[in-house]
């Protein structure tokens, strides 16, 4: 198994369509992906920044969904 941590910042004009994004991703899109284990999403207090965390089977698996390109929109700004 190999678990991805990503802290991803919420900028205060963009926060709601931005974690919304991120909620999507992690709760209906990653779980459809083949190695995929479990996955949480952690909002800080001050909601600034959500850190979500991917369990795969393997790398290999990993490496694979970072193509995916709802994925690589999140990691621009």
């Amino acid at each position: 198994m190999i678990t991805l941590s990503k802290t991803f910042i919420l900028d205060s004009g963009k926060k709601d369509s931005r974690f919304e994004k991120l909620r999507k991703l992690y709760t209906e899109i990653l779980p459809l992906q083949v190695g995929y284990i479990s996955s949480n999403l952690i909002l800080n207090e001050q909601e600034t920044e959500v850190t979500a965390i991917a369990n795969w089977e393997d790398e290999e698996k990993l490496v694979a969904v970072q193509d995916l390109d709802s994925f690589k929109e999140l990691q621009i700004g």
